[in-house]
């Protein structure tokens, strides 16, 4: 196995025990079992379990941004940039629903991102945030932050997604395209 693969097999363990177990359930040791490699090859890629977060929020972000802004350019109307985001998020769940179970840890995650993570997420999601700068110029989106158009819209989504595949409140597809209606409705100018 070339190294590169190690460390993704370990990251993808990391995201398997948070989204199953929680940041209490991940250890280097439960970690190393998980990705069935020996205790000091997590310790060769991987200072500390701080580090082993860290790595993974990127990795997952950069998971994140590559599945929600698939077949998005661009050159499309503000709406069907959108559009294709909400329904990437519900095929996500349909196919990767772990990176969505571990979404819900971070969001739990007690301490602030560093200021250097955070924008390197944000650069990851430049369709995203392009969208929004857009419509805000174009006076279609409201002029809120990012990350209140994000909360009033996309996260949303991302929220319906995760209580229908995991069965806590299944809904329809037709349901769903109403919510992405709503969602959109809500930022922007009527």
């Amino acid at each position: 196995m070339a190294p590169n693969n190690k460390r993704q097999d370990i990251l993808q363990a990391a995201v398997t025990i948070l989204g199953r177990d929680g940041f209490k359930g991940l250890s280097i040791q439960k970690l190393a079992t998980e990705a069935n490699v020996a205790t000091g090859t997590v310790y060769l890629y991987f200072k500390d379990k701080d580090k082993v977060i860290v790595e993974v929020r990127l990795w997952l972000a950069k998971q994140f941004s590559d599945i929600i802004q698939a077949g998005v350019s661009s050159e499309q109307p503000l709406y069907e940039r959108y559009h294709t985001m909400c329904e990437n998020i519900w095929n996500m769940g349909q196919c990767h629903l772990t990176l969505l179970q571990t979404q819900i840890q971070y969001e739990s995650l007690p301490t602030p991102l560093s200021v250097e993570v955070h924008n390197m997420e944000k650069k990851m999601f430049d369709q995203l945030i392009g969208l929004f700068n857009e419509g805000r110029e174009s006076g279609e989106i409201k002029n809120l932050s990012d990350i209140v158009l994000y909360c009033l819209s996309l996260d949303s989504c991302f929220a319906l997604t995760r209580k229908h595949c995991q069965n806590i409140e299944p809904i329809d597809y037709a349901t769903y395209q109403l919510a992405i209606q709503a969602s959109w409705d809500a930022i922007t100018v009527k």
